[in-house]
């Protein structure tokens, strides 16, 4: 199968899920979109033909006329490139409640970094002393709007023993779908 270039982003050792969302649905016009992260990619992913493998790591269904499957796995090649970007969101952005986190800004990050950042910090304040969270997985009933002004809010709506949490995720006050944390 085709392998993905892929760069490891800042220190991680690990494909971030952030770029697996750009590579596959950027700007792209979906009315579902469910991405799930099984496993962290370790080697340079690549696709894989079908669901009968354990092999695994991204799991994505795309709805826009048919639903469409895609399966990512990891290859057994190194990755041996790197980019690094701010992931920050300036403090002055932010609005943070016990069970929320919302922010309106402009900003080149794409929405899906935003919303995953928001989350972090959100997860930081109100579980400390955890270790790390990691986006698992996002239900979306519509992508997002690409424009440079970010409104989101992040509302946690389950959590699970402080380990396990699935967030409302807001875009201009309306719900469009779901995202889910796992501490490592």
């Amino acid at each position: 199968m085709k392998n993905l270039k892929l760069k490891l982003r800042n220190n991680r050792d690990y494909i971030h899920g952030t770029d697996i969302f750009n590579l596959l649905v950027r700007e792209r016009d979906y009315n579902l979109i469910d991405l799930k992260f099984k496993k962290p990619l370790n080697y340079i992913p690549k696709f894989l033909n079908s669901k009968n493998t354990k092999d695994i790591a991204v799991d994505c269904i795309l709805k826009k006329k048919q639903i469409r499957k895609i399966f990512i796995g990891n290859s057994r090649k190194k990755i041996r490139e790197r980019y690094f970007i701010d992931e920050n969101i300036p403090k002055k952005n932010i609005t943070l409640t016990k069970n929320s986190i919302k922010c309106d800004y402009e900003t080149k990050l794409t929405p899906i970094e935003i919303l995953v950042s928001l989350t972090k910090i959100l997860h930081k304040k109100k579980f400390t002393g955890k270790k790390i969270w990691f986006f698992t997985r996002i239900l979306l009933n519509k992508n997002f709007s690409y424009i440079s002004r970010k409104k989101f809010k992040i509302e946690i709506e389950q959590n699970y023993k402080d380990i396990s949490t699935v967030s409302k995720i807001y875009e201009y006050n309306k719900i469009i779908g779901l995202i889910n944390f796992t501490c490592g």
